[in-house]
């Protein structure tokens, strides 16, 4: 790896820098500081996994948002540096000063042997995801680690940028269940050993409209089973269920417009940080420390609870307040 000095290559000739990031939708979010950070001193080409591909360039605030996945599999061709030039993906016709492996897995120091990469800075992670996990510390800082300057979580910036074309739709989206600035409850996540029982979030749900006469909306993913949501949270007071999926620019729509969210250790959970909504997350096998979005309330709910205690009502009657 050669040496340098970032901010020194930075001052002779800024080219920008291509960031190679993959992971699901809690993966691309817990990197958008690392992201956001590098904008700020200059301009990035994004290739990125689908969520990353699917928030796009104008909600990460980065110039270009392109698909890993050509890229990778142009990275490793044989006798890749006998292809001309005119044949490399698209965000390689123009140089870059650095490129960053935003990469939970492999080694890509090879990068620095093709002619491409021959006057670029490959910035990988100083040590391998796993052990970085060892020390219990917030997740993202394994990405900003990488950019040396910012070390502390209450320095980053976590959001996304706000559209306005699409908080107009989330407001549509909004009007058609008759709600203004509701209460998200998403009881979901990719694996149902996070998710508490829909007993125990109905009970939440309930609590919550009873008390604070507050409008809440559930909404649901692919990971969920719409019938399972609808019998749930059915019959209660204030309470209505999101009749579709949508696309995660139309779900950032809506938390634009909401006023509190209520989740689980999810992807969606981050979205909504990211989008700047007060949200309140259950953990429940895993460690809220290391995962938990950026600036969210976290409670830690041991496994096979079906009612809300006491103490709980107390925190989510103080968090609402």
């Amino acid at each position: 790896m050669k040496p340098f000095s970032q901010f020194d290559f930075f001052k002779k000739e800024d080219l920008g820098s291509l960031i190679l990031a993959a992971g699901s939708l809690g993966d691309a979010l817990i990197t958008l500081p690392a992201i956001r950070l590098l904008q700020n001193r200059t301009k990035v080409i994004l290739a990125g996994t689908s969520p990353y591909c699917n928030l796009g360039s104008e909600l990460l605030g980065v110039n270009q948002v392109v698909s890993l996945d050509p890229i990778l599999t142009f990275l490793h061709l044989e006798k890749i540096s006998a292809n001309p030039m005119h044949l490399y993906p698209p965000c390689f016709q123009s140089s870059v000063n650095f490129v960053y492996c935003f990469l939970k897995t492999g080694d890509y120091s090879y990068l620095s042997s093709l002619p491409y990469f021959k006057k670029t800075c490959i910035v990988l992670p100083s040590e391998k995801f796993d052990s970085f996990l060892k020390r219990k510390i917030w997740a993202g800082l394994y990405w900003t680690d990488m950019l040396k300057d910012i070390k502390k979580k209450d320095k980053l910036n976590n959001k996304l940028i706000k559209n306005q074309e699409l908080f107009a739709a989330g407001q549509s989206i909004l009007s058609n269940y008759t709600i203004k600035s509701p209460l998200i409850l998403h009881p979901g996540s990719g694996s149902t050993l996070k998710n508490p029982s829909l007993h125990f979030l109905r009970s939440v749900a309930s609590f919550i409209s009873k008390n604070f006469n507050q409008e809440i909306l559930v909404i649901y993913g692919e990971a969920e089973d719409p019938i399972q949501i609808q019998k749930a949270f059915s019959n209660l007071d204030h309470v209505k269920i999101l009749k579709e999926i949508v696309t995660l620019k139309q779900l950032a729509g809506i938390f634009w417009n909401a006023k509190a969210y209520i989740g689980n250790d999810s992807g969606v959970s981050h979205l909504a940080s990211a989008c700047g909504l007060k949200s309140f997350v259950f953990f429940q096998t895993t460690n809220p420390n290391i995962w938990s979005p950026l600036f969210s309330k976290t409670y830690w709910l041991p496994a096979g609870t079906h009612h809300l205690t006491q103490e709980l009502k107390k925190w989510v009657g103080t968090w609402l307040t």
